[in-house]
This record gives structure tokens, sequence and C-alpha cells, in this order.
């Protein structure tokens, strides 16, 4: 009867360190899955700041490309309203010339 006992506990005594050696490697597992989905989190923050990033620079880029073209297309109404005002200019002292001779 006792050598029984000693039989069932020692099956009993297998069960429970099966049974803590199967949590030590879920939990090890957990951590490694814990760990990953950190490590998958920092790149992902990473790709969005540097998407941020990129979207900024273009954002300059474009008000730059913008502001220059509004630059030129000023440089350029000035220069038409200026030869404007020579041809009038000359229009008006050739009349005046005819007018005097």
């Amino acid at each position: 009867m006792l050598a029984k006992l000693d039989a069932e506990k020692a099956r009993l005594e297998k069960l429970i360190a099966q049974a803590e050696a199967d949590e030590a490697a879920t939990q090890a597992a957990l951590q490694a899955a814990r760990e990953k989905d950190a490590a998958k989190a920092a790149q992902n923050k990473a790709a969005l700041a540097d998407a941020a990033q990129k979207a900024d620079l273009a954002r300059q880029e474009e008000e730059a490309s913008r502001a220059a073209a509004e630059a030129e297309a000023k440089r350029l109404r000035e220069e038409q309203e200026a030869r404007e005002r020579a041809e009038r200019a000359a229009a008006a002292a050739a009349a005046a010339a005819a007018a005097a001779a």
C-alpha cells in the first residue's frame, strides 16, 4: 500500500513539475511576444516620425516653390506694366512732336 502511495505521489509530483515547466514556457513565450510587440511599436513610431518629417519637408518645399512662382509672376507683371508705361510715354511724346510740327 505504501509503495502504491509513493508511486502516486511520484506521478503527481511529475505532473506538478510538468505543469510548472509548461507555465514557465508560457511566460517566456508571452515575454518574447511582448518584446516583439514593443520592438514593432518602436519601429512603427520611427516610421511615422520619418513620414511626418518627409511630409513637413515636402510642405516647406511646396511653400518655397509657390513663393518663388508668385515672386516671378509679380516681376513679370511689373515688367509688363513698365513696358506699357514706356509705350504710352513714347506715344504721347510722338503725338506732342507731331502736334508741335
